[in-house]
């Protein structure tokens, strides 16, 4: 498995894994999905393995006191789920906020 950032040409295979995830209801429009993927405050963790295995997007945002982040979507393949894949994409995902919030402390 291989795990990087965003990059703008990952974004139809995630939209696709975004909409194989979720019921119409609870899934993000095209523009939404580019939106929090593509924004200045976002994070994004890619895990590939023959394509798209899953992604992580986070907002980190600067409050009261120091700095959070907010898991937008964590959206992993059918066939990599109950692997461990979720827990380590959120692993990494948190240690790019916590980097974050270092450097603009």
């Amino acid at each position: 498995m291989e795990f990087r950032g965003y990059r703008a040409d990952d974004f139809e295979a995630m939209f696709a894994l975004d909409e194989a995830c979720f019921a119409p209801e609870f899934r993000f429009s095209r523009a939404m999905m580019r939106r929090f993927a593509e924004a200045k405050k976002a994070r994004v963790v890619i895990a590939e393995e023959d394509g798209l295995a899953g992604f992580c997007v986070v907002h980190v945002e600067r409050v009261a006191g120091g700095c959070v982040g907010y898991v937008v979507t964590l959206d992993v393949a059918a066939s990599f789920r109950r692997s461990g894949l979720a827990t380590e994409l959120m692993r990494r995902v948190e240690a790019l906020v916590t980097r974050r919030c270092l450097l603009t402390a």
